[in-house]
Order: C-alpha cells, then structure tokens, then sequence
C-alpha cells in the first residue's frame, strides 16, 4: 500500500503531511541570528543566549554560554561553536533547569566546529543533540 504525501503552500505558511494530518509551519520561520562571546566557566558567569540561532566566539575548552530561560515548550535554540579547535560548555539558563538527563544545572560540551540543537520539552527540560561540522 502506497502513502501519497502532500505539500500545500498557503498565504499563512505551509503545511506538510499525509493525508488529512497537517503540520503547519508559520511563513515568518526566520530565526534570529547573533553572535556572543563565551565568557566565564559556570551557570553563573557563561555569556547569555537568545532562542534562535547564537553565533559563539572565544570557546578554550572552559569558556561557557548559558541557554535562554524557557518562556514555553517548543523554543528552539541553535548554539554553532565557531571555535576550531577548542570545546563549549554550555549550561541551562538556571541551576533547576536540566539538559538531556544530566543533572540540573549541568552543562552540555560540544565540540569544537558543531552546532547544538536545543528544544524546550517543558518549563525545565532542555532535550538537545549536535551537528559536527566536516572540515572542508
């Protein structure tokens, strides 16, 4: 048995799906994109991020990045380590706030060169996984 998919472009966006089940994606996707500086070592001094798309220079294998506070499930935040050679720690936005299954308040280090995908599951859940760049 075959599955037809569909694609139907509207003024609102468009929507993706098979059938009758629709995904619709809003047509202002566009993320923000900025550029921030990793700073500190610790949720208590790591240089803040927006959701969106986040930009970071100076990770040295210590240097940390906090993410957003989580205004509602579903928020999006891409963290792309610019560094070529050197780790990213990156924390939650609070010490209750957790990544993955790690404890709350416990950073995620990425590599040097990847981009980190984070979405919010609820008010305190972070689930997030990372794209390591081939270099070219």
């Amino acid at each position: 048995m075959s599955t037809s998919k569909a694609v139907q472009i509207l003024g609102e966006g468009v929507k993706i799906g098979e059938g009758f089940s629709f995904v619709q994606l809003a047509a202002t996707a566009l993320l923000n994109v900025d550029s921030v500086a990793a700073a500190g070592s610790a949720i208590t001094d790591g240089g803040q991020l927006t959701t969106g798309v986040s930009l970071v220079t100076g990770a040295n294998n210590t240097k940390a990045v906090l993410l957003p506070a989580i205004t509602s499930p579903g928020e999006i935040c891409f963290v792309v380590n610019t560094g070529e050679s050197n780790t990213l720690e990156i924390f939650p936005d609070a010490a209750g706030t957790s990544i993955n299954a790690a404890s709350a308040g416990a950073a995620f280090t990425t590599p040097a060169m990847s981009i980190f995908i984070a979405i919010a599951a609820s008010a305190t859940q972070w689930y997030a996984g990372e794209i390591v760049v081939a270099a070219v």
